[in-house]
């Protein structure tokens, strides 16, 4: 019998994610919505993380840890998709962070809107000061509570951070199109994903709301590594792949 579709799957990849697991974790199990599964992915940790793992989904059986030998980030992802039975997805990293009641309102959004990628907003802790990100304030300025198209918003959706983390997937969109991370790359899947993503997407849409937290200074986050590869990267893969 084919397991039961559950609104939200999250995908965590961890690996030594250390003192900042713990938060990531209970900012998860604490959601409102109560109706996920968080596919939490060990990709060959040495510092206890697996283990913190294994305590945790000991008490909370939403929380699935699947093991690894260490493969990369990129891998890990692509373990936790093929894992995922939910309607729609998204990726937290295990050094960030979410608001309790993110999950509930994207997945209520998503559906009221009918899209294959919701966006919303995040704020980069450094040194205990959060900064948001104007750039999804100017989105959502111009789209407000409506889906839009890739070409409607393409001047704006090429400067838009490449992380994996800040989107909110149709699921069903990912695994039609086969989308995944690529593996021949040591940094900057996260870019190729949401590139490919991007152009896959029928309708978008925008939150102004801030639900994720992600840590700049801690010097082993993924999203500081990506920080620099950036949005001129994004688009001149989008300008070569126009619909």
């Amino acid at each position: 019998m084919a397991e039961k579709s559950i609104p939200v799957s999250v995908i965590m990849p961890v690996y030594n994610a250390g003192v900042y697991l713990k938060p990531a974790l209970e900012s998860l199990l604490e959601q409102t919505l109560k109706e996920i599964e968080i596919i939490a992915v060990d990709d060959g940790s040495t510092d206890g993380s697996g283990q913190l793992l294994a305590e945790y989904a000991a008490r909370d059986k939403r929380l699935k840890v699947i093991s690894l030998k260490r493969s990369g980030a990129a891998a890990a992802r692509n373990r936790g998709i093929k894992a995922a039975r939910g309607r729609y997805l998204t990726f937290v990293d295990a050094d960030d962070r979410i608001d309790r009641q993110a999950l509930g309102y994207l997945c209520f959004e998503a559906e009221r809107l009918q899209t294959d990628i919701l966006l919303f907003n995040y704020a980069a802790c450094e040194n205990e000061l959060y900064h948001r990100c104007p750039l999804l304030d100017e989105l959502y300025r111009r789209f407000g509570d409506r889906a839009f198209s890739y070409a409607e918003g393409k001047d704006l959706l090429y400067y838009v951070h490449g992380t994996a983390a800040g989107k909110f997937y149709r699921t069903r969109m990912i695994r039609e199109r086969g989308l995944e991370f690529p593996l021949s790359t040591f940094i900057g899947e996260d870019l190729c994903f949401w590139a490919e993503a991007l152009l896959a997407a029928e309708r978008l849409a925008v939150s102004g709301n801030v639900f994720y937290f992600y840590r700049k200074d801690n010097e082993h986050s993924l999203s500081k590594r990506l920080s620099d590869l950036g949005e001129q990267q994004l688009k001149g893969y989008c300008g070569l792949k126009e619909r």
